[in-house]
């Protein structure tokens, strides 16, 4: 798929049983979700890493950088994500009597950080593909249980190219209406 995505295209081009109408849309929203988790996943984690160092460096973490590189990497984990890093670290902060630190610590995590994980998805996913936020947190726990940490990236894509072929089953073949129904039966 990597070295040959051109043939690839060509294949489904040529062997898809849809209308040539639905066989291009299936590529390009393909592309566009591919390219979207591709680069909005990483892109929103290098996000938090970055709002996370600098909170750090405001409230006086030593190792401010590495905790904003751990709190990158953990901002992919559904639910929990940069709570891994932060509050570990505000709980550090008040266990050696640096009150103000930890408090602050804990407040940028909830607040600045984890609305940063609101904001910056929901934009960059919509203005990518157009993809739903509930697609990305439904799909990362379906993909996390499937394939493990690189569910992450591969359940989101795998559930809206299960709902683009929905799509696409409708439009191929249609949903008569109730009433259509109901006249059919008389």
């Amino acid at each position: 798929m990597l070295t040959q995505c051109l043939e690839m295209e060509l294949w489904f081009k040529k062997s898809l049983p849809f209308k040539q109408k639905n066989v291009t849309n299936i590529i390009t929203e393909l592309k566009n979700m591919i390219f979207s988790n591709a680069i909005g996943i990483p892109l929103v984690a290098i996000i938090q890493g970055f709002v996370g160092m600098l909170g750090y460096w405001i409230f006086g973490i030593q190792e401010f950088v590495l905790m904003g590189v751990f709190t990158a990497i953990s901002s992919v984990i559904p639910l929990v994500g940069t709570m891994i890093v932060f509050i570990p670290l505000m709980l550090l902060q008040l266990s050696i009597g640096n009150i103000y630190q930890g408090i602050g610590v804990g407040l940028w995590g909830l607040l600045i950080i984890g609305s940063m994980d609101n904001v910056a998805r929901l934009f960059l996913q919509k203005k990518l593909a157009d993809v739903h936020p509930l697609i990305t947190l439904f799909g990362a726990f379906i993909g996390l249980n499937m394939f493990g940490f690189l569910g992450i990236i591969f359940g989101p894509l795998i559930l809206s190219i299960f709902l683009l072929f929905v799509r696409i089953y409708i439009d191929e073949f249609g949903i008569a209406d109730a009433d259509q129904l109901d006249k059919n039966k008389l």
